[in-house]
């Protein structure tokens, strides 16, 4: 699956702000924030595997070294049971000298949205005609 599949339907909880909020509704995938972009992509995988994987299964861990997704990752947790476990416990924890900032993600993942059926693609075009609307 594709990187880009999942950045589709996973944004940071508060619209994008990256700040701490929880959303109305827990869901599997987990927004980390306040990460130092300056750990390469393959130790920070490894960290977080190592970090999240005591709490339950990770399906996968989205991190993009992108402008403006810098510092954070997703975590896309087999059940919201095992996020919410996550969530409690390493929010504020110091992670690479920073404090991590956990939350659950805006939107379910396209991959635990295909595991139970919900998956329904979305038009990037769209998207990005709105955006460019927008500028």
């Amino acid at each position: 699956m594709a990187t880009d599949e999942v950045m589709a339907s996973v944004a940071p909880a508060g619209g994008g702000s990256g700040a701490l909020e929880t959303a109305a509704v827990p869901v599997s995938t987990l927004y980390c924030s306040n990460i130092d972009w300056k750990v390469k992509k393959q130790v920070l995988r490894r960290s977080l595997h190592a970090l999240f994987s005591r709490h339950g299964k990770i399906l996968e861990i989205v991190t993009l070294r992108r402008d403006g997704l810098r510092g954070q990752t997703w975590v896309i947790f087999e059940d919201v049971t095992a996020a919410t476990a996550a969530l409690n416990a390493e929010n504020g924890f110091s992670f690479f000298g920073r404090p991590l900032k956990v939350s659950y993600a805006k939107e379910k993942s396209d991959r635990v949205a295909k595991m139970d059926g919900t998956f329904v693609p979305k038009d990037r075009r769209e998207k990005r005609r709105k955006r460019d609307a927008e500028s």
